[in-house]
């Protein structure tokens, strides 16, 4: 082939192509962009939890003097060897993760007025606002202090699947925009229903095919709680992690 046929040959195959190429860019998909949202509290410094976005409400009734709040395991006070725990959350051995934890005690709740059922622990950690989609994973670890139990405690796992807001009505039985209940710790509200050793408890985001922002929301939801209630100890959160379907 001599080359005053190849030159204008090979520049046809070019523009062919190119034209080819530019076809198959307008019949692709556009590619997702791979975010990773994921995020770890550990309840290590409760500035570096507000700063980062955390927030907490107290909806108990009689109104206590705590709310969630900084743990740790006091060693000092031992009752072990017979004298009486002290601290915001006695226990036996340390946290999850890190040096500390995030505790609400039944002092969330005032002591109940026995006449009434007006008389409700409903404490809520409201997490940071973060896109949610498919596949996603809330996680996180808890324990109470005794089990079996004399005081019965419970922990709700809720989700705003509304907006990224932290509305959570007024009152004991409101839930503002957490509609979505993910899971329940004793939700049978068992005397052996919620562990006394840290246990890991997941949750995946479903129905929701585009990512979307919200927000999660940890409620220690008790009956009767308070100092001199029937129910409620207390219990201990550490650990807490959204995992994004996409990790880099």
């Amino acid at each position: 082939m001599n080359k005053k046929i190849f030159l204008p040959f090979l520049g046809l195959a070019i523009v062919a192509g190119m034209i080819i190429i530019s076809s198959c860019q307008k019949d692709a998909k556009p590619v997702e962009p791979k975010v990773d949202y994921s995020f770890t509290q550990d309840f290590d410094s409760m500035t570096a939890m507000v700063a980062q976005g955390w927030t907490a409400k107290n909806n108990s009734r009689p109104l206590g003097n705590t709310t969630w709040a900084q743990g740790e395991y006091h060693w000092l006070n031992d009752p072990k060897k017979g004298i009486s725990p002290i601290g915001s959350y006695p226990g036996y051995n340390t946290s999850h993760s890190g040096r500390d934890f995030v505790v609400c005690a039944n002092t969330c709740q005032a002591d109940p007025v026995v006449t009434t059922d007006f008389s409700e622990a409903s404490c809520w950690l409201i997490s940071p606002a973060v896109p949610m989609k498919n596949g996603d994973v809330i996680s996180f670890w808890t324990r109470t202090l005794d089990n079996p139990t004399a005081f019965i405690d419970r922990l709700e796992l809720r989700i705003n699947p509304n907006n990224s807001g932290v509305e959570v009505g007024n009152d004991t039985a409101t839930i503002g925009d957490f509609t979505l209940k993910a899971l329940t710790v004793n939700e049978s509200f068992s005397a052996i229903g919620y562990p006394n050793t840290w246990t890991n408890y997941t949750y995946t985001i479903s129905n929701r095919p585009v990512p979307k922002l919200g927000r999660f929301a940890l409620r220690y939801y008790v009956p009767q709680a308070g100092p001199a209630g029937i129910n409620g100890t207390g219990v201990g959160v550490d650990a807490v992690e959204f995992i994004s379907k996409y990790v880099p």
